[in-house]
């Protein structure tokens, strides 16, 4: 796929002060013919990417290689809806006389005749492009190499076997402005953003390739230092799993998800994505008919959070100028709300919970989630795993497959133990761990009060669009799901 990022940038600090004074005139136009709402959103991305190559031989590492490379996205669209339709233009510029002109073409003859939305007056405090004009970085180049090094340097005296390891330190900044011309009032919004991330690659022997992520929002020495660890840790143990055992074939047992990433990806998936409320909307959902309903134990609480500060998914605003907040998916274990953006809640004749997300400008915003957080139980499931003859404790998952309609899933394990009575009897890898939604919630036994976030390695897709999202989870244990080997 081509990168939608170019060397240089095409936009100019006037394209956006033009802009901030002219997009009044834009959404008028966009909704000239009558529509329920127009969407005006426009963004610049800076990224700096630092990498360090280093080959091993016999063990020992070769001169490291270093690169530093620079890319741009910049572009807007505009989204215009009437009912259940939708249609939007892009241009990958933010002047005001293009998007003008994207404005009357995206109406054209399609929509004619209808009440034509509030469009904004003004916009909400001044716009600040200092990120993406003033060269602000948070790393000098310096810096970066030294910090790549000794991630490099950690890496490999962890793991012997490698042959190759790459090390990327990425910081994207970012500047978005959006404005929206509703039946329900206008609104704008501005935010600038800066995410850093390291990213760890390597190839052992044998040919087999891993990759591991952690990211912040926040840069500082300490944050870096603490990553790089984090990362070089989890490579060592999914490469020590190469040695582990495998199962035969297909079996039903208690599944235990550690806190943090592995139970938050599969909370995530069961839970998330079915109560988004496209996903109702086109019967996608397992949950579409149980709004209310109890589908799980009181121990199980989940919420949408994009306020919480430092977390991946955190936002002020969401992609359509809506004022984010919390949402109880589920409260003690009954299904209590649904995310929607703007359109589906006009739909659904409820109030929009903000959470209309975009991968960029070239997409329309959808339901999704931000910060998905499971309130802590007072259960220590490892307790409740001595008393069973097998258990699973799922370690490392490269996240999921989810049949929206029938709630089936599917989920990739790359290391996982197995415990008897509580004691680990054998490492196992390249697991498939399956079940159905409904099912596996009912059958939930405990929620352990040991809290812990994903460290910034979320990332979700959906409908070919990609947003950071957050996990704040702690460890879950199922009654029973199906563990089969990967090629089963």
């Amino acid at each position: 796929m081509t990168s939608p990022y170019t060397a240089t940038s095409r936009v100019c600090r006037r394209d956006w002060e033009n802009l901030a004074e002219k997009y009044p005139a834009v959404l008028s136009a966009a909704v000239s013919g009558g529509a329920d709402r127009a969407v005006l959103f426009a963004e610049s991305r800076r990224r700096i990417r630092h990498r360090l190559t280093q080959a091993l031989r016999n063990g020992r590492p070769e001169p490291p290689h270093f690169r530093r490379d620079e890319g741009y996205l910049e572009g807007a669209s505009i989204t215009v809806d009437r009912g259940a339709e939708s249609w939007l233009e892009s241009a990958n510029e933010v002047r005001a006389e293009t998007l003008l002109g994207i404005a009357k073409r995206v109406v054209g003859p399609r929509i004619t005749n209808g009440i034509r939305a509030t469009v904004p007056d003004s916009a909400q405090g001044v716009l600040d492009t200092r990120p993406l004009f003033e060269e602000m970085e948070c790393l000098a180049s310096e810096e970066a190499q030294e910090s790549l090094r000794i991630a490099a340097e950690f890496a490999t005296s962890l793991v012997p076997q490698l042959q190759r390891i790459t090390v990327d330190l990425i910081e994207t900044t970012g500047l978005s402005f959006v404005a929206c011309a509703d039946l329900a009032g206008g609104a704008v919004a501005h935010r600038s953003r800066t995410r850093l991330s390291i990213v760890v690659s390597c190839e052992v022997e044998g040919g087999r390739k891993l990759r591991v992520v952690r990211g912040s929002h926040r840069h500082t020495g300490q944050w870096l230092l603490s990553a790089a660890e984090a990362a070089a840790r989890e490579l060592s143990d999914l490469i020590n799993s190469v040695e582990a055992v495998s199962l035969d074939g297909p079996t039903m047992l208690p599944v235990f998800f550690e806190a943090g990433w592995c139970a938050g990806v599969w909370i995530h998936e069961v839970v998330g994505h079915a109560l988004e409320a496209d996903s109702i909307e086109r019967g996608w959902s397992a949950f579409g008919d149980l709004l209310g309903s109890k589908v799980a134990p009181a121990s199980l609480t989940v919420t949408d959070s994009p306020l919480l500060p430092d977390m991946t998914g955190s936002m002020q605003w969401d992609d359509e100028a809506v004022s984010t907040r919390e949402t109880v998916l589920v409260e003690a274990g009954r299904i209590a709300g649904v995310l929607n953006d703007r359109r589906s809640a006009a739909l659904a004749g409820t109030e929009c919970t903000g959470n209309g997300r975009r991968q960029d400008y070239r997409y329309r915003a959808q339901p999704r989630m931000s910060n998905l957080i499971v309130g802590s139980g007072k259960a220590d499931p490892y307790e409740l795993a001595v008393g069973l003859p097998r258990c699973i404790v799922v370690k490392s998952m490269t996240g999921g497959r989810l049949d929206g309609r029938s709630g089936g899933f599917a989920f990739p394990v790359g290391c996982a133990e197995m415990l008897a009575y509580g004691e680990c009897i054998s490492v196992l890898r390249d697991l498939t761990v399956s079940g159905s939604s409904v099912s596996a919630l009912s059958g939930l036994i405990a929620v352990g009060g040991d809290t812990k976030p994903d460290e910034g390695r979320g990332r979700c897709s959906k409908n070919g669009q990609i947003v950071d999202v957050g996990m704040l989870c702690p460890s879950i244990l199922i009654e029973e799901l199906t563990v089969a080997p990967s090629a089963a």
